[in-house]
């Protein structure tokens, strides 16, 4: 079997190395968590670790009665359901789903929420 790696940045030093293999194959909570804080400093030191994806918006296709507040969501969250805003409404649902067996359709909806948009002068700032 292939070995499992998540080494993304292809760092490699020797001291790293024996820190990581001393999590690994650590036999006590107190060892795991001192090697894991000094694995830490070294990757905040190192600067070894950069996010190298960031999306400001996402795209989201839900049913009728899936609701959200009237703003959408909060200001930072890497996916809608991230801060379990939403919730379902019975009547909706119901409705939505006898429509559905009847063939009855309700009007496409279409919604941009952009409160917390970043203008593109605050951008160049």
């Amino acid at each position: 079997p292939r070995p499992t790696t998540n080494n993304s940045s292809s760092y490699g030093e020797p001291v790293m190395d024996a820190l990581v293999e001393g999590v690994r194959n650590g036999r006590s909570e107190d060892t795991i968590r001192e090697l894991s804080y000094k694995v830490e400093t070294i990757i905040h030191d190192e600067a070894l670790w950069v996010p190298g994806f960031q999306r400001s918006f996402y795209r989201l296709g839900y049913w009728r009665w899936v609701c959200w507040p009237d703003d959408f969501n909060g200001r930072i969250s890497e996916l809608p359901e991230t801060l379990n805003l939403h919730w379902i409404d019975e009547d909706k649902k119901r409705e939505t789903l006898e429509a559905k067996r009847t063939g009855k359709a309700f009007p496409e909806v279409s919604r941009v929420y952009d409160k917390y948009r970043v203008k593109s002068t605050e951008v160049t700032k």
